[in-house]
């Protein structure tokens, strides 16, 4: 079984008051780059909405396909891939707290205090959706226009 997501424990715990069944594994996506990236039935629905799937019709990287012509990713490939990634550090995160390299941390207060698998859950929900959701605003062509336009925002304008 692979590791992503949140433990049994830790979706009992009710993270932000969502059920059981919103964060139980739902799905598995197959990606070129990232390989299988696992999601829960609540990040199902947010990958169906219409914002998200609009990204399917947003190029990550503008207009470099004219270039390159195998540069055809998607703001939605990216997204997942995102998940993905961030899911792996979570996973280093929580590795690093049993591992041969033990290291002491936030997750060391979280267990002293009893409340490991809630905070954790917790974050790992957050760093989730956040991935997944960090380009939701983004319009086609958007790096592009602010690279030409020179509206880069805490950039000095030269």
């Amino acid at each position: 079984m692979p590791k992503w997501g949140l433990t049994d424990q830790q979706i009992a715990t009710h993270p932000w008051g969502l059920s059981e069944d919103l964060l139980a594994p739902a799905k598995t996506i197959t990606d070129p780059v990232q390989g299988d990236i696992w999601v829960n039935k609540l990040e199902v629905l947010l990958l169906d909405s219409p914002p998200l799937q609009r990204l399917r019709r947003v190029k990550q990287l503008g207009t470099t396909h004219a270039v390159y012509p195998a540069a055809t990713h998607s703001r939605f490939a990216h997204a997942l891939g995102t998940l993905r990634v961030a899911q792996d550090l979570l996973d280093v995160i929580w590795d690093n707290r049993t591992g041969p390299q033990a290291t002491q941390g936030l997750l060391d207060q979280w267990y002293a205090g009893g409340v490991l698998d809630e905070e954790f859950a917790k974050a790992t929900v957050l760093a989730r959706l956040g991935a997944l959701l960090h380009d939701i605003c983004h319009v086609p062509l958007g790096h592009t226009i602010e690279d030409d336009l020179g509206v880069q925002i805490g950039r000095a304008h030269v």
